[in-house]
Formats: structure tokens, sequence, C-alpha cells
């Protein structure tokens, strides 16, 4: 199983995304993927640090799909990327509605079986604060990939 962290970020008016990609490994997670940037889609932009948050999930289950990996935990700490994947809550804005069809879509089109585990932000979650940087770093021009 691939393991996930995700974060968005809203700073001086632009939206970070990160993810932290991980291997389950006999001793614990390694990391083998870092990666982050910003959301300048304007449809959804107006919707700020959801928007990042949402397109983390995205951008991590994607590259999960590019290694051919089909079961997935997304460990992440803003619920709505849990409850909009799981029809919880209803999508009703455009950022939730292509979030919530993206990935459900990918989950049908490439037989994933997803995990959804919450982790409470800025809680002492190094890899979880690990996504939180990088997303601000995001939003301040510093990327990685």
């Amino acid at each position: 199983m691939i393991v996930i962290y995700t974060d968005g970020s809203y700073q001086h008016n632009v939206i970070g995304w990160a993810f932290v990609g991980c291997e389950t490994t006999e001793t614990g997670l390694k990391i083998v993927k870092q990666a982050n940037g910003i959301v300048t889609d304007p449809a959804v932009v107006s919707s700020n640090q959801i928007a990042g948050e949402l397109k983390a999930v995205m951008a991590g289950v994607a590259w999960a799909v590019n290694r051919r990996e089909t079961e997935i935990e997304v460990r992440f700490d803003y619920v709505g990327c849990r409850e909009w994947a799981l029809r919880r809550w209803g999508a009703k804005k455009p950022v939730a509605r292509r979030y919530q069809n993206w990935i459900l879509s990918a989950i049908n089109r490439f037989g994933l079986t997803m995990k959804w585990t919450h982790v409470k932000g800025h809680s002492g979650s190094t890899l979880n604060d690990l996504a939180d940087s990088l997303a601000k770093a995001a939003t301040e021009g510093h990327y990685v990939s």
C-alpha cells in the first residue's frame, strides 16, 4: 500500500498544494516522492485553501496511479477530502464537484482501493507537517518535484 500525506495552504493570495508519497516497509514508511505546486484554475481559486487541499489529493493519487498502485491510503487534515470522495457531503461548489468527479472516476477506472485517514493538523505528525511546509513553500514560489 502507498501512503500519501496531503495538504493545502493559502497565503499571499496564492493557493499551494503538496503531497508526500511513502512506501510501506517492514520498519515503517519510506518517503519516495514529494511534490508541490499552486492552483491557478479560475473556476476554483475562490475556494482558497480548500482548492489546495483537494488538488493535493488528486496529484498524489495521480502519482500513485502512474506507479500502477491500486491500494492507496490518503492521510489528510481537511475532512472534506474524505467526505466528498465518499459522497457524504454534497458537492455544491465547482471545486468540490470537480474533485468528487475526478476521485470517483479514478477509483472506478483504475480499480483503486482507498483508505482515508484523518490526521490532525499541526499535531506533531512529521510527514503531515512536511506536506504542510511544502504547500506553504509553493505559495512562496519554492517547488519540489
